[in-house]
């Protein structure tokens, strides 16, 4: 009996680690897929990375926005403090891996707001940044567009898409959309 259960509870833990690697990796990669954009359809930027790079990108990007956004040296739209905990929904790369886009999620408790719902433990918010790599460092620069508070990590998640990939006059990412080929040529990228 002792031998079942034991079969049991190590299957559970199996399948959870199946289940979170799937939304973590391959359920978000397919998001991108599935959100609707106004791109032409010939001008769609498709680069896939390895997992390896993603993930070294990714560690060192943490790092360098929580220190850029810390010391004020990155314009941060929303609430920063000891309490923020940066998630980078995605990257973005241009086809030769040179540039990138970052969407970063900020989460911080809600306690830290004047009102809120008592169901909610945590607020989110989404800021937008590009950055160029340069003799293995990112040079990191703030741009648009950004999304305020929603209590919900998915919908504002699913939000930040639409306004990344849906053509939108304010943007201030140029005249093409994050995923359009195109865009790894604009002015944005002068700096």
């Amino acid at each position: 009996m002792k031998r079942f259960t034991s079969l049991i509870i190590i299957a559970l833990i199996y399948f959870s680690g199946l289940t979170v690697y799937y939304f973590k990796f391959i359920y978000k990669a397919d998001l991108w897929k599935k959100t609707e954009s106004s791109t032409p359809a010939e001008f769609i930027s498709r680069v896939a990375v390895s997992r390896e790079t993603y993930l070294t990108d990714s560690t060192r990007l943490l790092r360098d926005l929580y220190d850029g956004i810390s010391s004020s040296e990155l314009s941060f739209f929303g609430n920063f403090n000891n309490e923020t905990k940066l998630i980078i929904d995605s990257i973005l790369y241009s086809p030769d891996q040179n540039k990138l886009v970052i969407l970063l999620l900020a989460r911080n408790p809600t306690h830290q707001l004047e009102k809120y719902p008592k169901k909610y433990k945590w607020y989110y918010s989404a800021n937008c940044y590009i950055g160029k790599r340069a003799n293995g460092l990112f040079v990191l620069k703030h741009s648009g567009p950004f999304v305020e508070s929603n209590f919900d990590e998915w919908e504002i998640s699913d939000n930040f898409k639409m306004a990344c990939l849906m053509k939108n006059e304010n943007q201030l990412t140029g005249s093409h959309n994050m995923n359009d080929n195109r865009f790894w040529n604009e002015h944005i990228w002068n700096y």
